[in-house]
């Protein structure tokens, strides 16, 4: 199942990716006798113009064009009781945000000048839009014996809207060989409650037990032709958590764990036909279940040390894929069997600083069929500097063994496709605060 990293010495002088990155947040709080009062206001705009030979082995293969300008608005009030130990705690709010996405260019070029004496251009130049409105609020009771009880509920609707282009055409002459064009648009809503039980043995010791419902709105393909096959459904789910929370020796040591089991309904899956093209579909029910740990100590003034580890088991329950494979059983693609995360960093009052830390993530697969995939694999970066009371100025090593993975991967009808994770990389940080 697994293949190893390979590189081209051909490359396209033609690709680029130039993208814009434009991104704001206000937050404003205001403090009353009995509340507070909360304001997040976000803005985004992201463009990106791409050109990408998709073989990078000079064989005339699909060249790869998108240009889009993607902007998210997104406006939540928030009110809630103030912190106290003791006493009914609650809070409440509502939740607005916009998307829009306009491509001009998303499609694939292909090299059929020796056939049809022109090259073809296959474009969806689609327009998508998206309003989320929410209600959200919980409260929490105290009850006997330092126990106590969290009910909370959000009401979120989902309003979704595509304009639906597809059009052939020449590269040469740029007439339209075929073309197909609709509008579609649907909503999706849901009540997602949850309910926590919590036992606080002492200032330094806490259990908890939850129930949650998670959920995914449907939504819309854009590369279907069919108006009627272009919708695929909602995605929900039931989250349940049995869990510790504890501190020791005046928080010198932190140590909490987590189980958890997930049981996904009609949970969304994905498939790559070429590419560039990305399909939704529903599969039809998946489990989720593992065990997360996290520590933290601090056995000397300055020195830290982390470590968090994760234990998972995700599969498929019941699901057959579109190309007619039973996948029932089979685990789900990207994601890996374990994480590991080991940090100890320093830092002296002088304002010298250290870092070295370890990620490692187990074997996953990038198909339903679990074919294709990698094996473990691990990651050792490095940090030192000198911390000041307005600048700071750190060198780095990131990958310090060159390890060679895959930061994602897809199979589609072409074959493997799959993102090269970062290589060793070294620099210099020098930031200012004002």
């Amino acid at each position: 199942m697994n293949f190893g990293v390979k590189y081209h010495e051909y490359k396209n002088p033609d690709d680029k990716t130039d993208s814009d990155s434009f991104q704001t947040a206000l937050n404003i709080g205001y403090d009353a006798q009995n509340f507070r009062l909360t304001s997040i206001t976000t803005y985004n705009d992201y463009e990106e113009d791409l050109i990408q030979d998709q073989c990078y082995m000079g064989t005339g293969m699909p060249v790869a064009l998108s240009e889009y300008d993607f902007r998210t608005f997104s406006q939540e009030l928030r009110i809630r009781s103030l912190d106290k130990k003791e006493g009914i705690k609650w809070l409440g709010g509502l939740y607005y945000s916009i998307e829009d996405g306009n491509w001009d260019d998303n499609g694939m070029v292909y090299d059929t000048s020796g056939m049809m004496g022109y090259d073809v251009y296959y474009n969806w130049p689609d327009d998508t839009r998206e309003n989320t409105s929410a209600a959200f609020g919980q409260i929490t009771f105290p009850l006997p014996g330092r126990l106590a009880f969290t009910a909370g509920l959000r009401y979120e609707r989902i309003d979704k809207e595509m304009d639906y282009r597809y059009e052939v055409s020449r590269t040469d002459t740029g007439s339209i060989l075929s073309q197909v064009a609709y509008h579609i648009k649907d909503d999706w809503d849901a009540f997602l409650p949850k309910g926590v039980l919590s036992w606080t043995i002492n200032k330094d010791a806490m259990i908890y037990a939850s129930v949650s419902k998670g959920y995914l709105a449907g939504g819309f393909n854009y590369c279907e032709n069919v108006k009627e096959l272009a919708k695929f459904d909602e995605q929900s789910s039931i989250h349940y958590e049995l869990g510790a929370k504890t501190s020791w020796f005046n928080n010198r040591l932190i140590f909490n764990v987590n189980l958890f089991y997930m049981d996904i309904k009609d949970m969304h899956v994905y498939s790559a036909p070429d590419p560039i093209t990305y399909i939704t579909s529903n599969a039809g029910e998946a489990h989720s279940q593992g065990i997360e740990i996290e520590v933290k100590a601090r056995p000397l003034k300055g020195l830290d040390l982390i470590a968090a580890f994760g234990l998972a088991q995700a599969e498929y329950d019941e699901y057959t894929n579109t190309n007619g494979v039973n996948c029932s059983g089979n685990e789900l693609p990207i994601s890996p069997d374990y994480t590991l995360n080991l940090a100890a960093q320093y830092r002296h009052d002088s304002g010298f600083f250290c870092r070295a830390g370890m990620q490692g993530y187990g074997q996953n697969y990038f198909n339903d069929a679990n074919t294709v995939g990698q094996k473990a694999y691990r990651i050792y970066n490095a940090k030192i500097g000198y911390e000041g009371s307005n600048w700071d100025v750190y060198v780095y090593g990131n990958n310090l063994f060159d390890e060679e993975y895959f930061s994602f991967g897809r199979v589609n009808s072409m074959g493997i496709m799959a993102n090269v994770g970062e290589p060793q990389t070294f620099g210099i940080i020098i930031s200012r605060r004002f």
